[in-house]
């Protein structure tokens, strides 16, 4: 199978999981507005419960968030940061190395994806 002939299903299965993205976090924000739990954090919570995993290191240690991806550009926040220069001290020069083109690749895909959707949605407005 050549390149050109995945980049369709590729590029149709992308299209879907942004729709898909999209809906969810619309569903969660309006539960937030309305002070419902979302309802991924329930499900979460209920498996967790229900099969008693235990949580991660850091959630013990003030971060509770995903820390395996220390370089991925969608979940860096200042906390994240601020737990790695704490508990994590050897993996900070490389993030900081790499996080700055690691952002830059990520807003160039998102422009190229919002160049090639947004014409869809030019003569609905």
């Amino acid at each position: 199978m050549t390149l050109a002939a995945l980049l369709p299903p590729v590029a149709t299965a992308t299209v879907l999981n942004c729709f898909l993205f999209a809906l969810a976090w619309r569903g969660d924000r309006t539960e937030l507005r309305t002070g419902r739990t979302p309802w991924p954090l329930v499900l979460g919570i209920t498996y967790i419960e229900r099969h008693a995993l235990a949580l991660p290191q850091q959630y013990a240690q003030g971060y509770a968030d995903s820390i395996e991806c220390t370089v991925c550009p969608a979940p860096m926040k200042a906390e994240r940061m601020r737990y790695l220069i704490q508990h994590q001290p050897a993996v900070v020069p490389f993030v900081q190395q790499h996080i700055a083109p690691a952002i830059q690749a990520s807003q160039q895909a998102m422009n190229q994806i919002g160049a090639a959707l947004l014409p869809c949605f030019e003569d609905r407005a």
